[in-house]
Formats: structure tokens, sequence, C-alpha cells
């Protein structure tokens, strides 16, 4: 059957019970196919679409029911797909298990939701550099797939786009970089998540040295990598996505720098050859480190590493603040826990197993075991040794401050090893400071004030200046529902600031009697007077 260039359209049940119909191109004219075009043409086995930039528009097999797709009847062996194709019911190829060849067109950008759902005579594909996203449960339940080309331009791919596919053996991808800008929506997006060695450049992945210009490892980027035997994390990585090396069940050890702010859920669970795992920065006995403020502090998400059950030596960083749930779950070989945390990292009563702990022995900074001791959750530890380096850590009671011209504001921090501070501002035409931590207000601007130890360890407050007001103008008359005057306070709405005639601003309670300014929201002034 050859279908001419100016047809645009095939109508409902066009070629209905035509079983002699073996072969058929559909043009990049044809925009639309409507119900039921091919239903019953039970000898239609090579169907092709000619490269077109225009997306073609594919209706369902109405009489099939349940929303079957156009050729879900069909017993198609090979398919040419050259252009992108839209359908709003059922996907066309849904369930078509004689299908055994696929071509993907270099015009197709998309490979939409449950394209091939359930067509398991597929045994490879090759998605070509033009396609961008691949959709929800597009290749579910392929079971017979064994191999999949992915190629650099993909950017997403959709949640159970390869569930059930068991048998694939074998990912072919570009480049480790592109491959990691792959989006994944779930674990079994991912083609690697039954065991399939991920294949760069023609070399089995087994080492994977994330790239330097990587901040964060995406979700589900490794899941059900069983090659992998060792990860290499440069610190420049800041966050490791959920899922990212969950079975990764041939990695033994880990070691996550301190740059990493967040380990996501799961990330490494039912690594279950994992047997060390270093989170974070730990402390030279021969020297002090430096950490900076409490916001700085990392987090290990929920069952980060469950199911890792050979674990049994952890090494917990000082800019660790937090231990989700079920982190270590399932972990009943932990022997050895070291944390070089003085403030005792938030922990959950399921982060370790209970059995876990007791049989444990946790080691903590020098002079530092009262405080591990005191927390209902971390003194479950069958024995606590406070034998580990203590890290410097200055506590600073800022960390944003804003102030007017010509006004101070007093900032306050000390340092958990009585080291001398030394203050530094980073722009002193907008604000000073003094050697007791004093901030002046000189011009409008930003600035960033640091406090340094002896050692190195320094904490930060970001400062505002705003300009003092000169005049009095916009003074509204109607204000006592807005400001009011009450045994000499000024009460006023959240984010007020009040000054006097000199510009100085000051607080509103215990005022002197007199004239004030009152900044309110939206730049608007108003005049009160105290008596």
């Amino acid at each position: 059957m050859t279908i001419g260039t100016s047809v645009t359209e095939i109508g409902d049940m066009a070629f209905r019970y035509c079983p002699g119909l073996t072969s058929i191109t559909i043009p990049n004219s044809v925009t639309s196919i409507d119900d039921c075009a091919f239903l019953e043409c039970s000898g239609l086995k090579e169907l092709t679409f000619e490269d077109g930039t225009d997306t073609l528009s594919l209706e369902y097999n109405y009489y099939l029911g349940s929303y079957s797709g156009l050729f879900s009847d069909c017993p198609l062996e090979t398919l040419y797909l050259g252009r992108n194709i839209f359908y709003s019911k059922s996907a066309p190829f849904k369930n078509i298990e004689t299908l055994k060849s696929v071509t993907i067109g270099t015009s197709v950008t998309e490979i939409g939701d449950s394209t091939f759902y359930d067509c398991s005579g597929l045994t490879s594909i090759t998605i070509p550099n033009s396609v961008t996203s691949i959709g929800e449960k597009a290749f579910h339940g392929c079971s017979g797939l064994t191999d999949v080309t992915v190629p650099e331009s993909l950017a997403e791919v959709g949640t159970k786009a390869f569930y059930g596919c068991e048998n694939i053996e074998k990912v072919y991808a570009t480049s480790l970089e592109s491959w990691m800008d792959i989006e994944f929506a779930d674990e079994t997006a991912n083609p690697i998540y039954y065991g399939a060695e991920l294949i760069i450049d023609d070399i089995s992945t087994e080492v994977v040295e994330i790239p330097e210009t990587t901040k964060e490892v995406g979700d589900y980027a490794f899941a059900g990598l069983e090659t992998i035997i060792a990860v290499i994390i440069p610190d420049v990585v800041e966050a490791i996505g959920n899922g990212s090396f969950s079975g990764c069940s041939g990695l033994e050890n880990i070691n996550i720098p301190q740059t990493v702010k967040t380990i996501g859920e799961k990330a490494f669970q039912f690594c279950t050859s994992l047997v060390s795992a270093v989170i974070g920065r730990v402390i030279d006995r021969s020297s002090r480190a430096g950490v900076e403020t409490s916001s700085a502090k990392s987090s290990i998400g929920t069952s980060a590493f469950a199911g890792c059950d050979k674990l049994s030596d952890i090494v917990i960083g000082y800019n660790i603040g937090s231990i989700g749930e079920n982190a270590f779950a399932d972990c009943d070989k932990i022997s050895k826990v070291e944390c070089y945390s003085m403030l005792a990292p938030e922990i959950e009563n399921n982060s370790f197993e209970e059995a876990a702990m007791a049989a444990a022995t946790l080691h903590v900074p020098n002079g530092y075991r009262d405080v591990y001791e005191g927390n209902p959750v971390w003194s479950k530890f069958g024995t606590i040794i406070d034998d580990l380096a203590a890290a410097e850590m200055i506590i600073i009671d800022k960390e944003t401050a804003s102030l007017t011209e010509s006004t101070t504001i007093q900032l306050t921090a000390t340092s958990t090893a009585d080291d001398k501070l030394t203050w530094e501002s980073s722009n002193t035409d907008v604000a000073t400071v003094d050697r007791s931590g004093v901030i002046t207000g000189i011009k409008p601007g930003t600035a960033k004030i640091t406090v340094t130890a002896e050692s190195g360890a320094r904490a930060y407050c970001s400062v505002t200046v705003t300009a003092k007001p000169t005049e009095i103008e916009d003074i509204e008359a109607k204000t006592e529902d807005t400001v009011r005057v009450e045994d000499g306070n000024i009460i006023a709405p959240e984010d007020s600031e009040v000054f006097d005639l000199n510009g100085r601003r000051v607080k509103p309670e215990g005022l002197r009697p007199g004239i004030y300014i009152v900044r309110i929201s939206g730049n608007k002034s108003v005049k009160v007077i105290v008596r």
C-alpha cells in the first residue's frame, strides 16, 4: 500500500478488515489517523512513519475497549518511527508482543508515556541523539529488552519508564557527564536498575569518578549498577540525590567530602558489600580545624544507608548536623562509630538499630562524652569513649543583621576552644566592626562580617545598612489603627523601624517624651508624639 503525499488524514476504520495488508508507509503529509483505522489488520507486520517535523495525532481502537492502542491488535514485527506522535488516550503500540525491531528517526524529540508498554518481544532499542525525554512507562514491561543505547541529548526519563525490564544486560551512554545530566523520575526510570552494565566509550563502568564540574549527583543516577566497586566524589559536590547509588552491591567503601550538604533518601540503600563509610570532615589529632556556623551543617537523609548489612565502620564528620529516620536501618554489623561533632548531631530514635547500637562502640571528641551520654538516643550505644580530636567551633548570635547609617549593633561570638577572636568587615565603606564585635553603619549597602579564631575557625554575619531618614515625608493622617502609643511604648506593625529626630534608630519601648518617626512597610513614615 502506497499513500500519496497529498493525503493529510486517514479516517475512521479506513483499513479495517484488511488481512492481506502486510506493510504500509505513512507519509509525513498525514497529520492524523482516526479511530480503528487499522482494526483487525491481522497481516500487518511492517509499519513505517516517514521522517517529518509535524506531530502525528493518533486515535485508538474504540471497538477493542479499554482505550486499546491504534495498532494493538496488529501483529507488527518491525516499526520505523520518523516523527513525534501524539495520543490522548491509549499508546498506539501498547501490548504488541510480536514487535521485535524499532528504529527511531532523528526527527523524534520525545517518546511519550506508555508508547511501548508491554512490548515484550522488543530486544534492543537505540534512542537517537535528538530525543530529550522519555515518558512515564514508555518501555514498561518490555521484558525482552537486553540492551539500550542512550543519547547525549536525553534530559529526562519518566516514572517506571523501564519497570519490569529485568533482562537488560547493557546500557550504552556517550559520556559520564551526559549520563549524569539525565533526570530520572524514580529508580525504575533508570534502565540499569535491574543490574545492567553501564558502558561508556566501550568500557564497563566499575570506578565512577564524579566530574569536577558536578555540583549534585542526581536522583537515581547509578541506582542498581552492580558493577561499581569504587566511587570518587570530589570536594565540589554539594548534594547526593535520592537513591543515587542504591543497590550498588559491588561498592565496598565510600568517602563523602565535607562539601556535601545533603545525602538524599536511600542514597546508598542496599549497598550490600559496603563495609566502611566516611561521611564528612574528620579532625587530625595534631591540629584543630575550623567549622562555620550551625547553618553550615550537613544532613544524612532517611534510609540513606539502610540495608547495608555488612557495614561495620562509620565515621561521621563534625559538619554533620542531622541523621534521618532509618538512616542505618538493618545495618546489624555496625561495630564502631566515630562522631566528630561536639554538639551531637540531631538523630531519630530509629536512625540506628537498637541492638546494633548496644553492641557497638561510639567514639566522640575528647571532653564531650557527657554530651552524648546526656542524649536519649546517642546514649543507647553500649560503649562511649571520648578519644577523638575536637574541632573548634565559633557560635555567633546573628547570621544576618540590619541597621541604619550612624547606628550600631552588637554581635556576640564564642569559641569552643576559648581562642582569641578577631573581627573583619568585607566592606568598610558600608559597615565597620571593632575588636569587640560592635558594627557601625557607614552608608547604605551590604557587607559581610567575619569573626575568626586563631585556629582558622570562622563564622559570618551578613549586614545590610539602610539610609537614615533625613526628612519627615509622606506623613499619614489616619494612623490610629496602624501606629499608636501606650505608656511610652510605640506599637507598630512587625518589621517597622523607629527613629528619633536625629535619624538614630531606637527601640520602641520605654521612650522619653518627644517626637519620633516610625517607618512602616512601603517606605511610608508616621510622625508619633510620646508624651
